[in-house]
């Protein structure tokens, strides 16, 4: 794949990492080498951090919320006004250099969240603006730490869902009816089914009071980035792989001098090519089973004895 310079929209943006203090950027070697040649590419800011700069940070026994605090002090002192954050793990890679974060952004929304497309989990990364409401929305997050039930709660991950429920319907903090009852299943929660169970009862909540919309915005905005193009697929759960499993579909090393200048070429594994019929073949059948799955944790959890009243009108 052969890669230049592309022009874009104004828009300053930085790509945000948090490493866990004592850990080793050597680690996510393949991926951040990805990560710097189309940050390079295309003038995105790339900023990799250990968790232990912010004193005010430490108070957060739980290293996923951590970095959340961590992001919102680099927001709140150190990066521009009105710019825009791209929060990813350090284990995401880039495979398709020629998308453009830019063009997910939509002037109307400052705040931006991804679904898995292997279940119906909002993803603990996101895309959001340096203004007063997505710090505002940063920092709520990082501290919901302090609010988790004494469960097993998911960490960063199971709070964005309540997190979520409670930003966009705020009546939910008092709730009856569904959203008291996805809070219940939480408060039990005893092991990972019954995190399943929670969040695919705040999903069944933003659907029956039509609120999913934030979150299906830019629902591939992860797979955009961090998926091949349209007629590559990596073994994963589309292909009854594990995503455990998965290879990276990049060969070759990156010159990080060649993608400044738009030189460098992106060896792409060939042997994982399907084509575009069979690839939304296997997304349909994809969603059709994820589908099939909710329902399942919606109804059958153990964690929540009295499900049936799951099913009550909000």
């Amino acid at each position: 794949m052969d890669c230049s310079q592309t022009s874009k929209e104004t828009n300053e943006i930085a790509i945000v990492i948090i490493l866990t203090k004592g850990s080793i950027p050597n680690e996510y070697a393949t991926a951040l080498n990805t990560l710097e040649c189309y940050s390079a590419l295309h003038g995105y800011r790339l900023i990799i951090e250990h968790d232990d700069r912010f004193p005010e940070c430490s108070k957060h026994m739980d290293k996923f919320f951590r970095r959340h605090c961590h992001t919102h002090k680099m927001m709140l002192e150190e990066l521009p006004q009105d710019s825009w954050v791209f929060f990813i793990d350090a284990d995401n890679g880039i495979a398709n250099p020629e998308r453009l974060i830019d063009d997910l952004i939509d002037p109307g929304y400052d705040i931006y969240l991804y679904n898995r497309f292997f279940n119906w989990e909002m993803a603990a990364q996101y895309l959001v603006k340096n203004n007063e409401r997505g710090r505002d929305w940063v920092k709520q997050w990082a501290e919901f730490e302090f609010k988790v039930p004494a469960s097993t709660h998911g960490s960063d991950n199971g709070a964005l869902h309540v997190l979520m429920m409670n930003y966009l319907a705020p009546e939910t903090k008092n709730a009856s009816g569904l959203a008291h009852e996805c809070l219940s299943i939480w408060d039990r929660s005893g092991h990972i089914n019954h995190l399943f169970n929670m969040e695919s009862c705040v999903r069944m909540y933003f659907k029956v009071s039509s609120l999913d919309y934030m979150a299906h915005r830019f629902e591939n905005l992860r797979a955009a980035l961090t998926d091949p193009s349209s007629d590559i697929v990596l073994p994963s759960p589309l292909n009854d792989s594990s995503s455990c499993d998965s290879v990276f579909p990049l060969l070759n090393k990156l010159n990080i001098d060649k993608c400044r200048n738009g030189t460098e070429t992106w060896i792409m594994d060939t042997r994982l090519k399907i084509n575009e019929k069979l690839h939304v073949q296997m997304l349909e059948q994809m969603s059709d089973r994820i589908l099939k799955q909710q329902i399942h944790f919606m109804v059958n959890s153990d964690a929540d004895p009295r499900r049936d009243e799951l099913f009550v009108s909000v």
